[in-house]
């Protein structure tokens, strides 16, 4: 959907050198700003006022130069003959722009005459002058520069284009990413090929506690790259996904809470996520378990509940799942994500290792992020449930809070059209499971619940020894309802 929009602005000669802010506001799933920039007059109309003007600056620029005896008389001789007021007709008014997103982040500048009345964009496609950056939903401002007026009113029009996607869908990724930056064996290039091969949209960078790789992130193309670092600890590991920055990792000894340095992720605005927290460690796998006992959950944003192969992990996975029902339970919302923890290329080829879907607006890092902190996410070998809840006469998806009151009715309403039909459905409440059938082929399921207090889910799962999952969603959450 493309919304348009002008702003117009008087200007007088009084705002000359003043920088004046023009905001906008751009939606979440924008994937494109347009701005075309014009005003009149451009030129200084009134040419009598423009040669008084000349004339005054020349001669008291005359008058500086006639203070020093520096200048060659050859030199001043032939500037006095070229002081010709018609030669530096005409004089314009001069105005500039620069961009600032909500966060204050410069993204870049507006510069005539290059752009005279002409479309200028951002975002999928950028223009000269402007950076590749993430549109970031909010706020944002174009601060006019006001470098000349020199006419007794000068109006300026910014025209503005939006293209948003009102939509949401889902995107594929990869949530734990090695190069040879660390110990993983193949270049970002060489995994961002395989990657788009496999059709995932997005991939978290996470070498091992550098930030090497990060100028090898192309700034366009797809698979989306989001930059972050496994912080590889003595005591356990995580993924802060999402920084800008490299965050040392050494001062975190076993009884750190750890507050710090997750202040340190989200001051970047990333995500602080716990990876494989039950693969076996110590002698084994160094450092890979989970030992921070002191760590608040409130700090853990992802939970990575399918690490790997399922075949390979299943004891561990359905230790970490077993831990975030219980995280659940005492009232923490915190996303179940997978994550092959990608080391080698063949990771991308194993059939029991899932990606992580994300339901976003579009592509884009903020928009990830923002899917991914709000558990509107499945996990999956490539079937999607679409989960739809319905009380009081409204529908809630995934990540939602619903308001509940004794006495309504609550249902739940399930469509998948590609599960197999040897898989069993479940829904879980509260850490129980309060539902399950066989797939058989089915497609639909609706299913009346009671007495949820907190949140529910849903999984379907092969019968086999492991009981490995096909697709695992995040929760929608329940509060009580005001009376």
């Amino acid at each position: 959907m493309e919304t348009t929009f002008t702003k117009t602005i008087e200007l007088f000669p009084k705002h000359t050198k003043e920088l004046l802010p023009v905001t906008f506001s751009v939606p979440p799933g924008t994937s494109l700003i347009g701005i075309r920039f014009r005003y009149s007059p451009m030129e200084v109309d009134d040419l009598e006022l423009a040669r008084n003007l000349i004339e005054d600056k020349l001669q008291s620029y005359a008058r500086e130069c006639a203070k020093t005896d520096l200048i060659p008389p050859a030199v001043a001789e032939y500037w006095q003959e070229r002081l010709d007021p018609e030669r530096f007709l005409p004089l314009r008014n001069l105005l500039n722009f620069s961009l600032y997103d909500p966060e204050g982040s410069f993204i870049g500048r507006w510069d005539s005459p290059q752009y005279f009345d002409k479309w200028m964009t951002i975002g999928r496609e950028t223009s000269r002058g402007f950076l590749v950056r993430p549109l970031l939903p909010g706020q944002w401002t174009l601060e006019l520069e006001v470098h000349a007026l020199l006419s007794e009113k000068v109006v300026a029009t910014l025209d503005f284009s939006l293209d948003v996607c009102t939509e949401k869908r889902w995107f594929a990724g990869e949530m734990h990413t090695h190069t040879n930056n660390s110990d993983g064996k193949a270049s970002l290039a060489e995994v961002i090929d395989k990657a788009g091969e496999k059709g995932l949209d997005f991939l978290v960078l996470s070498d091992h506690n550098t930030t090497a790789a990060y100028p090898d992130i192309p700034k366009e193309g797809s698979p989306l790259i989001i930059p972050g670092l496994e912080w590889t600890t003595f005591h356990g590991h995580s993924v802060a996904v999402g920084i800008k920055e490299y965050i040392d990792w050494r001062t975190a000894g076993r009884g750190d809470d750890l507050s710090l340095k997750i202040e340190e992720i989200r001051r970047q605005g990333g995500l602080f996520s716990v990876a494989h927290p039950f693969v076996i460690g110590d002698p084994l796998c160094t450092g890979c378990e989970w030992e921070y006992s002191n760590l608040d959950p409130a700090y853990i944003d992802t939970l990575e509940i399918w690490s790997g192969s399922w075949r390979e992990g299943a004891v561990f996975n359905w230790r970490a799942i077993a831990w975030w029902n219980q995280l659940l339970e005492q009232g923490f919302r915190i996303t179940g994500v997978a994550a092959r923890d990608m080391h080698r290329l063949s990771q991308f080829d194993l059939d029991d290792a899932a990606n992580t879907y994300v339901r976003a607006f579009n592509c884009t890092q903020p928009e990830i992020l923002a899917g991914l902190k709000r558990g509107d996410v499945q996990v999956s070998l490539g079937p999607l449930l679409l989960v739809t809840l319905r009380a009081d006469g409204k529908e809630y998806s995934l990540g939602d809070t619903v308001p509940i009151s004794k006495g309504k009715e609550i249902v739940l309403e399930i469509d998948c059209d590609s599960l197999p039909e040897d898989g069993l459905l479940q829904v879980i409440a509260d850490g129980e499971k309060v539902y399950e059938k066989r797939t058989d082929g089915k497609s639909s399921w609706k299913i009346q619940l009671e007495a949820v207090q907190r949140w529910c889910r849903v999984q379907v799962h092969r019968d086999n020894p492991t009981f490995a999952p096909i697709v695992i969603t995040n929760c929608i959450y329940f509060a009580d309802s005001p009376e």
